[in-house]
């Protein structure tokens, strides 16, 4: 990027060479920084690896938690509510205030846009399967429901796709690709 940056900006921005050098070189010993941050954190991950672990998926259910709190208080009539908070907070502009999908409210969450809400409940999907909490799987396949995050749809399916094929429930791709096509 540095290279690259170096050979295509004095024309861009129409600057020294010079100038494009030094700013490249300030670039990188920033973004270096952040490069190496992450180690420090390892010998903590390590150490107190379970107790992060538990505080992790306590934060995910919250976070389900508060999505169906939204998108229930929304429908029931208080969504100006969140349209007020999420717009003075810079999230929400005027285009997407009272925006609807499937019949639901596009919710924000703790995420600020439907979308990054909805591959955040796919996460948490994933995350409380491996931790084989059933309770917490269905309730974050009705959070990626609730997100009305069309791309979390379409990887929602995919994902149950390759749980079937995974555990070689054939029949039940065949006879359902079979519905679907047939409806």
């Amino acid at each position: 990027h540095s290279l690259a940056s170096i050979i295509f900006r004095p024309f861009i921005v129409d600057t020294t060479l010079y100038n494009v050098f030094f700013f490249a070189l300030s670039e990188f010993r920033v973004s270096t920084l952040g490069y190496f941050l992450p180690l420090l954190f390892l010998p903590i991950a390590f150490e107190q690896n379970d107790k992060v672990r538990k505080f992790l998926i306590v934060l995910l259910k919250i976070s389900i938690l508060y999505t169906f709190l939204e998108q229930a208080l929304s429908i029931m009539g208080y969504r100006s509510i969140f349209e007020t908070f999420y717009k003075s907070a810079g999230i929400v502009s005027d285009n997407l205030i009272g925006r609807k999908s499937f019949g639901m409210y596009r919710v924000w969450g703790f995420t600020g846009s439907p979308q990054l809400l909805g591959i955040f409940h796919i996460y948490a999907l994933v995350i409380m399967y491996i931790n084989k909490d059933r309770l917490w799987t269905v309730l974050s396949i009705l959070g990626v429901i609730a997100s009305t995050s069309k791309t979390a749809y379409i990887v929602l399916v995919f994902l149950g796709i390759l749980y079937l094929l995974y555990n070689k429930h054939y029949l039940i791709i065949i006879f359902s690709t079979l519905l679907f096509f047939g409806t």
